[in-house]
């Protein structure tokens, strides 16, 4: 009985190493990556994610969030931004919104346009609240651009002003009114 027991422990260890030993070996045409223990480093999963984090690390902490859709076929992005904060109803409050679409149009397009990705036009839209009509605090639109390659290439993104970039836009729109209601 205990030769039994050993040889048995002998068979089941024997398969245990076996297991291990084919286990750990590559398989014929596997990548020498996934033999390696060494991490392979992160990259965004696509290029929309990639320009996201861009235009997240431009803007910082002034756009709570920021969405892109890139179409690789048309070389287009459509990115929304979106902002916090208090419904612009006043002066002072519409002027501020107006210069924080300004600053974030510009550095998202300056981090944008100084990709690497291929773009013949971007479209932006930063949101905000606004008041609607049945006095709810809802998001929409503060501002849109729109700037084609031509275009972008004109215009000096390391020197440039927002205000001055912001004239020079193929379209630029800023909303009128932030409430809604009569």
């Amino acid at each position: 009985m205990l030769s039994f027991v050993r040889r048995w422990s002998a068979l089941v260890m024997a398969l245990l190493v076996g297991v291990l030993v084919v286990g750990c070996t590559p398989m014929e045409g596997q990548a020498a990556a996934h033999r390696t223990a060494t991490p392979a480093p992160t990259f965004p999963p696509s290029v929309a994610g990639g320009l996201a984090a861009r235009v997240q690390r431009s803007v910082g902490g002034l756009a709570q969030k920021v969405d892109v859709a890139y179409d690789a076929q048309k070389q287009t992005a459509n990115v929304t931004l979106t902002v916090t904060g208090l419904v612009p109803n006043t002066d002072a409050r519409v002027a501020a919104a107006y210069a924080l679409v300004r600053t974030l149009t510009f550095k998202a397009m300056r981090a944008l346009w100084s990709s690497d990705v291929g773009l013949r036009e971007v479209t932006l839209i930063v949101l905000g609240p606004i008041q609607d009509e049945y006095d709810e605090i809802i998001n929409d639109w503060y501002g849109v651009v729109v700037v084609e390659a031509t275009t972008a290439q004109r215009i000096a993104w390391t020197s440039m002003s927002a205000d001055t970039a912001w004239s020079m836009y193929d379209q630029n729109n800023l909303r009128y009114r932030f409430e809604l209601f009569d």
